[in-house]
């Protein structure tokens, strides 16, 4: 796990990322994660109120791989 998303709609259970993957706090207080755990690359990004909190491993810094 490098970090975990708590989403508003499934706060039952954060969703957990690779070490490869990167989110970043958008202005706003949108979240993006991109996604590089596979050759298809894509960013998905969760507006305001669709997120609730993020928690990553220390070497895993917004913006940046956890590699």
């Amino acid at each position: 796990m490098a970090f975990k998303v708590g989403f508003t709609e499934k706060q039952d259970k954060p969703y957990e990322y690779d070490t490869g993957d990167v989110y970043d706090f958008l202005e706003g207080g949108v979240l993006s994660i991109a996604y590089a755990a596979n050759k298809a690359k894509w960013t998905e990004y969760h507006a305001p109120g669709k997120w609730v909190r993020v928690v990553a491993e220390p070497n895993h810094m917004p913006g940046e791989s956890g590699h």
